[in-house]
């Protein structure tokens, strides 16, 4: 299990069910706040190639749009998986019913999110 440096992402190996031949290990990834209150909700699911399972997962120290998951397989592959999302942090209030958002430099409309 690792959370992001955001404390916005956490990722978790399930290993499945031993006693299961079609149970496979996969990574579940959550959403998470801590603020107000706590909160854990599912964003989704990673899976390997067939007969690979994930040994190591880790989120790199800064990804500035998102959070980006290194995770090492069984086979002895390494994949990089970005999570494009706008932190909460970068959001201000608005007099409006959409969030304002606030774009750095690096920031371009051809970015996309996972969600806003």
């Amino acid at each position: 299990m690792v959370w992001d440096p955001s404390g916005e992402r956490l990722a978790v190996i399930l290993k499945g069910d031993s006693c299961s031949p079609n149970s496979v290990p996969i990574i579940a990834v959550f959403k998470t706040r801590i603020r107000p209150v706590f909160e854990l909700l599912p964003c989704g699911f990673v899976q390997g190639e067939i007969n690979s399972s994930p040994q190591f997962i880790s989120f790199h120290p800064n990804f500035p749009k998102g959070a980006l998951l290194t995770v090492g397989w069984s086979t002895g592959r390494i994949s990089n998986i970005p999570f494009y999302f706008v932190s909460e942090q970068t959001f201000q209030p608005s007099t409006g019913c959409s969030p304002a958002l606030i774009c750095t430099n690096s920031c371009s409309t051809r970015d996309l999110f996972s969600e806003l």
